[in-house]
């Protein structure tokens, strides 16, 4: 299907009802190479990042923190990265690991190194074209594509193998415990490892949410039927997401805690506020 027959039929279908779609690659991203956070220190972690390249979203998966937990500036979103990778004692203690560490099947790239970035921006474009004329409405809020409404078309962000992830640190890809590499070349391992996380996820797919009427049969498949189920656990309120809607962030399953931690997002969204306010500060 080309493009604009793609654009075509996705405006087609936002005529009558709200339409929500999960894309595998950068959607929302820092408007300025100044962005706050920048310029703070390790304590501020995962906000400390290089603005040309790297959204904090990524950093947390690709990273931990490097100073003791007492003086991070965000202890609770911390904690409950540290929760989702196992981490004990000391959250810079040299032998936690980071998500990608922990799952040789996860990778995350800086925003601008993204290879589909032009791509998705092409998109992006055409479709804002498309939906002006139509008179139809283009949102790229995960929290509002809680609430969909119609006549809008949701453009979301989601990682599968984020996802897979996380499933798997939540014992629900059954006796999976670690995402192998699944894409990206022809190898026997690589093979193996698709062949693993398709069967973890169709199964689990089966029980929580449909049986499938074809075999999955790629790694694109298997990328865009997790995608699926991204948007079907946020129609239904179980879903999250990891990071913020103005610096970038992931669809991901909600991470559920008995101890009152707040949600993902909330963690996020407080940590954020807080950057933001330390930089009108540090300007003022």
């Amino acid at each position: 299907m080309s493009l604009d027959a793609f654009i075509s039929k996705i405006a087609c279908d936002a005529k009558d009802s709200a339409v929500l779609l999960a894309i595998d690659a950068p959607i929302c991203v820092p408007q300025s190479f100044s962005h706050p956070g920048a310029s703070l220190k390790r304590a501020y972690w995962p906000f400390n990042l290089n603005p040309f390249s790297t959204r904090p979203c990524e950093k947390a998966l690709s990273s931990k923190p490097s100073v003791i937990d007492s003086k991070l500036e965000f202890p609770k979103l911390a904690e409950i990265i540290g929760r989702l990778c196992g981490w004990k004692g000391e959250h810079r203690n040299s032998s936690n690991r980071s998500l990608t560490k922990i799952h040789p099947g996860l990778s995350v790239l800086g925003y601008q190194g993204a290879p589909h970035g032009p791509v998705v921006q092409l998109f992006r474009d055409r479709l804002a074209e498309r939906a002006a004329s139509e008179g139809i409405r283009l949102s790229y809020s995960p929290k509002a594509a809680t609430k969909p409404i119609s006549r809008c078309i949701y453009v979301l962000e989601s990682h599968p193998a984020v996802t897979m992830a996380i499933w798997i640190a939540q014992k629900r890809l059954g006796a999976i415990d670690t995402l192998q590499k699944y894409k990206g070349d022809s190898s026997a391992a690589t093979k193996i490892g698709f062949q693993s996380a398709r069967n973890g996820v169709v199964d689990l797919l089966s029980k929580e949410i449909a049986t499938l009427d074809s075999p999955v049969s790629s790694d694109d498949e298997l990328d865009a039927l997790v995608g699926l189920a991204n948007l079907v656990d946020l129609i239904r309120g179980k879903c999250d997401w990891w990071g913020t809607e103005d610096t970038g962030y992931f669809l991901i399953p909600e991470i559920t805690d008995s101890l009152g931690f707040p949600t993902v997002r909330e963690a996020w969204d407080n940590a954020s506020k807080c950057v933001n306010e330390l930089e009108v500060n540090k300007r003022g």
